[in-house]
């Protein structure tokens, strides 16, 4: 698989492993694990919630990484997270897209009730 590129970092997913990297800098993550860490975050999270989490897990995470990570959580497909922003704290909170998914179906259902 390609490297899905944000211009100032990029990811990608290949046999297992989630691949993180700056212009500087690269990390390889387990998959399996970054996806039991997105399960186990908050609902709403900072980086360093993130990262204290991770440390729970056993997982080596720097504060870069973390914020790569709140990135990926946000964009990738198998994850349902939007980052938010206020003031100056970065928060990653997931679910949020569900909420749109569950008026989509009952849209669907309300529309069949008046044909």
């Amino acid at each position: 698989m390609n490297w899905i590129d944000h211009k100032t970092w990029k990811y990608k997913v290949e046999n297992g492993k989630l691949y993180l990297g700056t212009g500087k800098a690269e990390w390889k993550l387990d998959y399996s694990q970054v996806k039991e860490l997105f399960k186990r975050i908050p609902n709403k999270c900072t980086v360093k919630e993130l990262m204290t989490t991770a440390k729970k897990m056993n997982l080596k995470v720097s504060y870069t990484a973390a914020l790569l990570l709140m990135r990926v959580f946000s964009n990738y497909v198998e994850f349902d997270g939007e980052l938010e922003r206020r003031e100056r704290k970065l928060f990653l909170v997931k679910d949020r897209h569900s909420i749109f998914e569950s008026f989509k179906r009952q849209y669907a259902v309300e529309k069949e009730l008046c044909i």
